[in-house]
């Protein structure tokens, strides 16, 4: 069993190497614009995401959405894609167009699947989870079964 001393170091560490990421590493992720920048109109380099909803022979629609607001960017690109595909975007964004270097698209069905597999596996955790630990009301705290 893990002493209480072991646990609270593994959290320092995990603490501890997550500020280091975030202080040195964290920066160099963040000079692409991101959904918020493009949706302001801001020009550049820009990493966005969204779902496609329209087709073209130029390339296609993008709807990106950031909190409550969204806007449609025009993508220039021969990739074959659906109204409906996930698709993210690494490229540069001019006068309302955006010019992809890299980008992922993935199929409408294959993105919600993730979200389909784990509401369908969320009983089988439920099930494993409670055949092994109790609620105790008394202390407010899961306990082990003892069988």
């Amino acid at each position: 069993m893990i002493s209480r001393r072991l646990l609270l170091a593994i959290i320092a560490m995990l603490l501890a190497l997550l500020n280091g990421y975030y202080y040195c590493g964290h920066t160099a992720h963040q000079m692409y614009l991101e959904n918020a920048e493009a949706i302001e109109g801001i020009e550049g380099s820009a990493q966005i995401s969204g779902a496609v909803c329209a087709t073209s022979p130029d390339g296609f629609l993008l709807e990106i959405k950031s909190g409550a607001r969204s806007k449609t960017i025009e993508i220039e690109s021969d990739v074959e894609v659906r109204k409906g595909d996930h698709a993210e975007i690494l490229g540069l964004i001019l006068e309302g167009r955006m010019y992809p270097e890299k980008m992922v698209v993935k199929n409408q069905w294959s993105y919600l699947a993730i979200f389909i597999l784990s509401a369908l596996m969320l009983p089988l955790v439920g099930y494993l989870f409670f055949r092994s630990w109790i609620f105790d009301f008394k202390i407010w705290r899961f306990g082990k079964i003892h069988a």
